[in-house]
């Protein structure tokens, strides 16, 4: 009895492959990315800049992703008695659109924040935004984002060099582009640890004032932007004007080492994906010229969209081919800590000979041993899901990938074969059904 509990749990827990056409998003971007292109100089241009090639190419790779007829691996149980065959798709490692690839994104950024980054010492959590008037600057020039990310970095760097100059602060800085309710919202999500770093490698904990980090972070941002001719001294006196001029910072409470649940969430937190499939849905009726996509906060919240202007507001989150969504800064940024490895790599290397004091002898340090590859995907899953990808759902024995098929005919007949459903495109939208039946009723 133990042994049939055994076996029927691993199927009930086995891995499920996701059906993409499912999606809301899969099925906006498919009826409506063509039109979009053809429609965005007259519709969108003014609102959202040029349309980049960017966007297209963000559109086509999510609509691959997840298509057993656009790329797959097939995997062999290991088992001589079993032998089960399965197809699991590719996936196209899209920025910004494809919130699969970015949740697998967002999981190994985490693990490598929490494991290689970040000391084990208090962190906080900083969110800092603009106000609605400035914003419209960066949705035409995707480059001002260089402006929050040096200004955030600027503002604690600086706060922190009046409580402790001999002290290296540090900071990890992500950008968000859209909100819960996909309104333009740049924004930026940092995390920095709640003090400073001695050159001997100490801490040396210090906590920074709320206020203090929005009005230094509101001077240089509008400082950046009169730099650039963008805004003028008018406009930064209006502001100053205001009761609450529209610049906001909120710090988190302090993140102790031992609470590694806490570091993991706000690793996460800071470069989530910012769109989710569930909290986005199509209301469409029978009798409606009209189809809604209404995209909800929480239970009261909500904001409707048509498709099309769903989907070009959701562009804002396709970054440019070579923009950075996440920097380094201060103690963690790349180069610091390459200097620091040269320097713990030369105090090993050098021994003092214990017969002659002034001889010192140079001893190379071991060859590094290569990391083996690790399946990322297969723990990525396992983690998300709780299942193993790699586990046969017939038998339970693992199991191993023999091939990988990128040939759309190939993929296409092995699928068939193995009776797994072939591909078929998402409905189109009722009101273009509706529109499509009074024209052929015209005609």
């Amino acid at each position: 009895m133990d042994f049939k509990w055994h076996q029927s749990r691993k199927r009930k827990l086995g891995y499920t492959r996701r059906d993409p056409l499912c999606s809301t998003l899969y099925r906006v971007v498919y009826n409506l990315h063509e039109k979009l292109e053809h429609c965005w100089e007259e519709r969108y241009q003014q609102r959202y800049g040029a349309f980049r090639h960017e966007l297209r190419e963000a559109f086509h790779k999510f609509l691959d992703c997840g298509v057993l007829s656009h790329g797959c691996a097939r995997a062999v149980c290991e088992n001589d008695n079993c032998k089960h065959s399965k197809l699991i798709p590719l996936s196209c490692k899209c920025r910004g659109i494809c919130p699969s690839c970015e949740t697998k994104r967002m999981l190994l950024f985490a693990e490598h924040m929490h494991e290689e980054t970040l000391k084990p010492v208090p962190h906080r959590h900083l969110v800092l935004t603009l106000p609605k008037m400035l914003r419209a600057f960066f949705r035409y020039d995707r480059s001002l984002n260089d402006i929050l990310f040096t200004a955030t970095r600027e503002t604690v760097f600086e706060l922190y060099a009046e409580l402790y100059p001999e002290g290296k602060s540090a900071i990890i800085t992500a950008l968000h582009c859209i909100n819960d309710l996909i309104e333009f919202n740049p924004h930026t999500h940092s995390i920095i640890p709640d003090g400073v770093f001695m050159p001997d490698g100490s801490f040396t904990q210090l906590s920074l004032d709320v206020d203090a980090i929005q009005k230094l972070f509101e001077h240089k941002v509008l400082f950046a932007l009169k730099q650039k001719n963008l805004i003028t001294d008018t406009l930064i006196a209006q502001l100053n004007s205001w009761k609450h001029s529209g610049f906001s910072a909120w710090l988190g409470p302090q993140i102790k080492p031992e609470q590694q649940g806490a570091r993991l969430f706000i690793s996460e937190y800071v470069n989530k994906a910012q769109i989710k499939l569930n909290r986005i849905e199509i209301i469409e009726k029978q009798n409606s010229e009209h189809t809604i996509i209404r995209c909800h906060k929480d239970k009261n919240t909500s904001k409707d969209y048509s498709p099309m202007d769903f989907l070009a507001a959701v562009s804002a989150t396709v970054p440019d081919k070579w923009e950075q969504s996440v920097r380094y800064a201060g103690y963690y940024a790349s180069k610091t800590k390459g200097k620091r490895r040269e320097l713990e790599e030369k105090k090993l290397a050098e021994q003092v000979d214990a017969d002659d004091n002034d001889n010192i002898r140079l001893i190379k340090p071991p060859p590094e041993q290569k990391k083996k590859a690790s399946r990322s995907w297969v723990r990525l899953i396992r983690k998300v899901y709780e299942a193993d990808p790699l586990t046969c759902p017939k038998c339970g024995e693992n199991m191993k990938v023999i091939a990988v098929i990128t040939d759309p005919k190939q993929a296409t007949r092995i699928a068939t074969h193995l009776g797994t459903p072939p591909y078929r495109a998402p409905p189109p939208f009722i009101s273009d059904t509706n529109s499509a039946k009074q024209l052929q009723f015209a005609a």
